[in-house]
């Protein structure tokens, strides 16, 4: 009552005097409040030795905003020689009792590497503890971990909505990053749709060179030339092949392989020459000399140096 001024003139000094008497009998309360007034020189000169000493009374009766309040003093070296690993272990007792100002800073902890080895996954669980009582800087923090891919799969729906969640409170960052977010997901969908038809294309011009090397195997089965000659050819169509993947913007793409692709038109090519026993394949496949010319005319221009 002297603290707060209800009912008579407000008098921190009083306030003191009375919260000692019951601090002195172990009330948690109390222990907490005269912490409290030394930490905030009310009544008292502030003193933060002193404060982490009544702190530590309650705390160790297991008040959790108190055990907050000493695993803070501890993160800043406040009144105690500054300790990570103390103050993560002040902020899990306080966590698991469902305080959600320890979660989100054993959260950050967890985050940053301080006091334990850094985890993101489990940085997340504890933001989420707190972001689910409503803890505005825990929801943006979650969404910060979603759009980045940390400890958790990157998911920007769900970025966004944590990230709204904190902005609809005033957060300016999660406001900022999810205008940002927003941005990006859409210059990463047209950024991907480019890919797409990127690959489209660089498939649709694959298909015509396949049925080429198909085509060189073939020939090089019925005698048109011989078989060095048959390989480096595809080997010119590859690099043929190559230049168009670099043109089409996929250089650096792994989801197509030339060579792959070269092997199984190889491949098809000796089937279709080796698995037919009538001798006269050949003369069928090739019934048109014209198009026996065009095949070593283009062999031959695949070969010259």
């Amino acid at each position: 009552m002297y603290a707060n001024g209800e009912g008579v003139p407000r008098d921190f000094a009083e306030a003191m005097k009375w919260l000692r008497k019951a601090a002195d009998q172990g009330d948690v309360s109390a222990q907490f409040g005269v912490g409290l007034m030394w930490y905030q020189g009310r009544g008292v000169p502030q003193n933060y030795v002193e404060a982490a000493k009544w702190f530590r009374k309650a705390a160790e009766q297991g008040d959790a905003l108190t055990q907050t309040s000493l695993g803070a003093m501890y993160r800043d070296g406040q009144g105690v020689v500054q300790n990570y690993a103390k103050a993560a272990k002040w902020y899990r007792e306080a966590a698991q009792q469902g305080e959600a100002t320890a979660q989100y800073e054993l959260g950050v902890m967890y985050f940053q590497g301080r006091g334990m080895a850094q985890n993101y996954a489990e940085a997340v669980k504890w933001y989420r503890k707190a972001a689910e009582q409503g803890y505005t800087d825990a929801q943006s923090n979650l969404g910060a971990m979603y759009a980045n891919g940390l400890g958790v799969p990157q998911d920007y729906n769900e970025a966004a909505k944590w990230y709204r969640l904190a902005a609809d409170k005033g957060d300016a960052t999660a406001a900022n990053n999810l205008k940002s977010l927003t941005t990006n997901r859409a210059a990463s969908a047209a950024r991907q749709q480019r890919i797409d038809d990127a690959r489209a294309l660089t498939a649709e011009q694959w298909a015509a060179y396949r049925q080429l090397i198909t085509r060189i195997e073939i020939g090089y089965k019925c005698g048109l030339y011989d078989q060095m000659q048959a390989n480096v050819a595809v080997l010119g169509v590859r690099s043929i092949m190559d230049q168009q993947q670099i043109q089409n913007g996929l250089a650096a793409d792994t989801t197509i392989d030339a060579y792959q692709e070269i092997a199984r038109a190889v491949e098809q090519g000796r089937l279709l020459a080796d698995d037919k026993s009538e001798p006269e394949f050949c003369s069928k496949f090739f019934s048109d000399p014209a198009d026996r010319a065009r095949l070593r005319q283009i062999v031959s221009d695949l070969v010259r140096p």
